[in-house]
């Protein structure tokens, strides 16, 4: 009897994919959605109900507009399925993790594959597009100005979750649990909790879990490796966000704490993916020598669409990820909120500096292919944006509806148009 996975086509093993949530399915062939699924290891199919009333999709090129798959069945207790690797991220102003799928699905179009390419992820951020193409078998070149932000990346695009990460989470947690932290007094503690003031972007409590769990990090370094480090100091990073008294972002915190406030911080792995990596990841300007003098296949961008600074929304985080021998020579903190006077100002948030920074990228960059993310809100308009980059190649652009990122609950979904540029360089 003929399998149900030799009767699929391979749209409909993408509507699958998006069904199951398994990510990383843009421009891969059907055997290689086929491995995705890990269908062709499941003994027998023959109980599975047949998909002989699924519509034909083979000459639709986009899913939007196919009426509901609910007649596909469920391959939750189909033994042997791979399930998305569970990963922790942050809340982030222009995170992409909804549209990753879009800008890489874009992105294969024009340079054939990810896999085995050297892609440039040079406004990192989150880490989730390093993640994505690392998954799709890229090797990166990722860079953030944010020294959190590249820690974050480092453990996305380069380490793995390795026995001992997770022997030392492990203990991590334990010592938590254990109440080791309980007098522990801290960088955190200090300026960000109620303890002697009134900032309240963690509980006494939880600011004191992070300083302890950032401190035995420190004491530990020289029995980890560099991968190892980051990878255990970017979950750091990530689970002290979990439990922040912020809206959203640090520009301020709340005056009372918030039910996830409360909550006991606990440290979780930032992924649990083993896969080898040779990627590399700076903590650099976009617009060094260093990042400049990178050959890459291809280059994504996406730099910050307006005034906003990142660096003053995320400062605490930045706080967390250094050392306690550098908070030793923090400036002083000033203001309500304590945001460090040393908070790095970027050129592409600024009205005055942003076309001139983005033509020394657009002129300099060593690659092929350039895609740049931006929307209708930007501080460059979508005209001006193509007047610049076509001196330097030809223009394509793509464009999907979107929301804004809200960093209040009562802000509106004000729909906006998210661009992805892509620009094929001159050689």
């Amino acid at each position: 009897m003929e399998t149900q996975t030799q009767v699929l086509t391979r749209v409909q093993m993408i509507a699958l994919c998006k069904e199951k949530k398994i990510k990383g399915y843009s421009g891969k062939t059907k055997n290689e959605l086929k491995e995705m699924l890990n269908v062709t290891n499941v003994p027998s199919l023959t109980n599975v109900p047949s998909l002989t009333n699924v519509p034909s999709l083979t000459n639709v090129s986009s899913l939007t507009n196919v009426s509901s798959l609910t007649n596909v069945p469920s391959l939750t207790n189909v033994s042997g399925l791979t399930n998305m690797i569970s990963i922790k991220r942050l809340n982030y102003i222009g995170s992409k993790f909804q549209l990753v799928d879009w800008i890489s699905s874009l992105m294969v179009d024009k340079i054939g594959t990810l896999k085995d390419k050297r892609i440039g992820d040079l406004f990192s951020g989150t880490g989730i597009v390093s993640y994505h193409m690392r998954q799709n078998g890229a090797n990166l070149v990722s860079n953030d100005t944010e020294l959190y932000s590249s820690i974050i990346t480092y453990a996305f695009a380069r380490s793995s979750y390795t026995l001992k990460c997770k022997e030392f989470i492990e203990e991590l947690c334990k010592d938590l649990n254990d109440d080791k932290h309980i007098t522990f007094c801290g960088y955190v503690t200090t300026n960000y909790s109620p303890l002697t003031g009134e900032r309240k972007f963690f509980t006494v409590d939880n600011a004191r879990r992070i300083d302890y769990v950032r401190n035995k990090l420190e004491l530990n370094k020289e029995s980890l490796t560099k991968d190892e480090y980051n990878f255990i100091l970017a979950s750091i990073i990530i689970s002290a966000d979990s439990i922040s008294n912020v809206p959203a972002v640090y520009g301020c915190y709340l005056k009372n704490f918030k039910d996830k406030a409360n909550k006991k911080m606990i440290i979780f792995p930032i992924h649990q993916l083993n896969e080898e990596s040779i990627s590399v990841i700076y903590n650099e300007s976009v617009l060094s020598e260093t990042i400049l003098n990178e050959r890459m296949d291809a280059v994504y961008l996406d730099p910050p669409y307006n005034e906003r600074q990142y660096s003053k929304n995320y400062f605490p985080l930045n706080i967390i990820a250094k050392t306690p021998e550098q908070l030793l020579n923090e400036p002083t903190l000033k203001g309500k909120t304590g945001i460090p006077t040393d908070c790095f100002i970027s050129s592409f948030c600024k009205k005055g500096e942003v076309i001139e920074s983005f033509n020394t990228l657009f002129k300099n960059l060593k690659t092929e292919w350039l895609f740049l993310s931006y929307n209708s809100e930007a501080l460059v308009s979508k005209e001006k944006m193509v007047e610049i980059m076509s001196k330097y190649g030809e223009v394509f652009v793509e464009e999907t509806d979107y929301k804004r990122f809200k960093s209040f609950k009562y802000n509106k979904d004000k729909p906006i148009k998210e661009y992805l540029f892509c620009l094929k360089l001159k050689l």
